[in-house]
């Protein structure tokens, strides 16, 4: 009767806590190179696959998570493709930075019949859109390698510019037809040592304007190195922009 108990607390000593899940992977679909775009509730720093995983399912409004391989960064969204029914996720991130897992609530989709997953393509340079929505003001659309440019037709000494879809902008200084700040994003390739304008995903940029010419060409860089990358955009209907303003008095 002894040896019997001892083996039974055995058991249970082995089994561990009741409804402990030891591997949280189970409760994910997981899709390769992809994430989803402008629905981050909470961002995790340093974070293991799994801590980062487990976090989601502490949380009753986590449905899916994007997690950065290289240094652990943990982004966690109250939304899936699967909860939502929408098609939400981003498989062109340069570098292919994230990983993408859906919560399945116990019922793992199952993969489609004869389906071929395709490797994903070495870093692609992103190609201008074929076309970008009109701005308001001047009436010449910007279309750059990374997304639409809100840029106006008058440029005040200090701007803030948005682009791209998702929630990026450019902070800077106008001299002449020169723009030198920082670009500011949500999330990036690489995170940064301290933050600016609010977020660790920022660097350098500057980028010269030929509206007349209807030519955007700059260089970016991440973080507090020295800008390198090319920025390039084309303009249309620039032609028809209102005349620049007066030149300002000098100081």
């Amino acid at each position: 009767m002894i040896r019997m108990m001892l083996s039974a607390v055995l058991v249970l000593l082995l089994a561990g806590p009741a409804g402990a899940q030891s591997d949280p992977r189970s409760a994910y679909d997981q899709t390769p190179n992809a994430g989803i775009p402008g629905y981050n509730r909470e961002i995790l720093n340093g974070q293991s696959l799994d801590a980062c995983l487990a976090a989601c399912l502490d949380r009753d409004w986590c449905e899916s998570v994007d997690f950065q391989r290289a240094n652990g960064s943990c982004f966690l969204q109250p939304i899936s493709e699967r909860s939502s029914g929408k098609s939400l996720l981003k498989r062109n991130y340069p570098g292919h930075p994230y990983d993408h897992w859906a919560r399945n609530h116990g019922t793992p989709t199952p993969a489609p019949a004869h389906r071929i997953v395709a490797a994903a393509p070495p870093d692609p340079v992103p190609a201008p859109p074929s076309s970008a929505p009109e701005m308001a003001s001047g009436g010449c659309s910007w279309s750059t390698d990374f997304g639409p440019l809100d840029l106006p037709a008058h440029l005040p000494d200090d701007v803030r510019l948005g682009y791209g879809d998702e929630g990026g902008f450019i902070l800077g200084q106008v001299f002449d037809r020169r723009v030198v700040g920082i670009w500011v994003q949500p999330r990036s390739d690489r995170m940064c040592d301290n933050a600016r304008a609010g977020s660790r995903h920022w660097g350098q940029i500057h980028f010269d304007i030929d509206r007349p010419g209807g030519r955007l060409t700059g260089l970016w860089g991440m973080c507090d190195d020295p800008p390198n990358r090319p920025w390039r955009g084309t303009g249309t209907g620039c032609e028809a922009a209102a005349p620049p303003p007066p030149p300002r008095p000098k100081a």
